[in-house]
């Protein structure tokens, strides 16, 4: 599982993931411990410390990492302005690089300061739930684990150098590309009809998880709202659930951007949130650029 290694106030911005022990031997570290990172965000105090994708966080300010979990609670404990330094090790070497812990505030200036507590909290029970030592992960290896027979049959037919897994890393890799062009959908991402209309959200589909927790079956999340935006002045806040966009019901950004645009320009488009589980619809006014 992966995640983003940030806090209440304090943040990196990078993506990290647990190491099993195959995965190590890959990334030629000689015990499993650290964790992998797998995203860094453009801009970043990560970026500007030189951390890359593939990059091992060994130790944060020479304490050990054992895992996300541990992990992700050091970079939160750390007040914004500090810097830290990370022992990483990249093919195979180590180096020690210093990094900037950054403010989450200015990373996010529009965030709802309970909407990003409740990301965080709900990123920390997941962990709790499914990281490294919960009982998911123990069922999971009892049932899975090296000594199954359903992994021996696995191994058999789909080990680590067969074509199967190759095309697996393809998708993988694909994947996380799909996610970070989601994730960081803009503002013009959900534009109105005609040119230099637009909503002024920066928003994220969802998956299965995020919709139960916000109590819909499925919808649009919203991250941001561009201050004096159309949506700002109709009442979306970050934290919202757009679920229908006039009577058509959405699941994505583009099917936001569709129906925007299908919209009489001329009238005020009623639009579908859920705010703390309660729906209710507001009148967007698209404004312009």
């Amino acid at each position: 599982m992966n995640w983003y290694a940030a806090g209440k106030g304090s943040y990196l911005g990078i993506g990290v993931q647990e190491i099993e022990p195959e995965r190590a031997r890959k990334l030629k570290i000689s015990e499993p411990h650290g964790v992998e990172i797998t995203h860094v965000g453009d801009d970043s105090p990560a970026a500007k410390a030189g951390l890359k994708e593939g990059d091992v966080v060994l130790e944060f300010n020479g304490q050990r990492v054992e895992g996300v979990e541990q992990f992700v609670r050091l970079v939160r404990e750390t007040p914004p302005g500090r810097t830290v330094k990370l022992l990483i090790d990249r093919d195979g070497k180590t180096q020690t690089l210093a990094a900037t812990v950054g403010d989450r505030k200015s990373f996010m200036p529009h965030m709802d300061p309970k909407f990003a507590e409740d990301m965080q909290k709900l990123g920390e029970e997941m962990s709790r739930q499914f990281g490294d030592g919960s009982k998911f992960q123990k069922d999971m290896q009892k049932e899975f684990g090296p000594d199954s027979k359903f992994r021996q049959d696995m191994e058999h037919q789909f080990g680590p150098d067969s074509q199967f897994q190759r095309d697996m890393q393809k998708l993988k890799d694909d994947m996380q590309k799909m996610h970070w062009d989601f994730d960081m959908h803009g503002p013009d991402m959900a534009e109105g009809p005609g040119k230099g209309l637009r909503l002024g959200i920066e928003s994220e589909p969802m998956g299965s998880q995020l919709a139960e927790f916000f109590g819909v079956k499925q919808g649009v999340l919203v991250r941001a709202v561009v201050d004096g935006s159309a949506a700002a002045k109709a009442g979306i806040k970050a934290g919202d659930v757009i679920v229908k966009v006039g009577s058509g019901e959405v699941g994505s950004p583009a099917q936001i951007t569709k129906l925007l645009k299908e919209a009489d320009a001329s009238q005020p488009v009623p639009v579908t949130v859920v705010r703390n589980k309660q729906e209710m619809t507001v009148n967007v006014t698209l404004g312009r650029k």
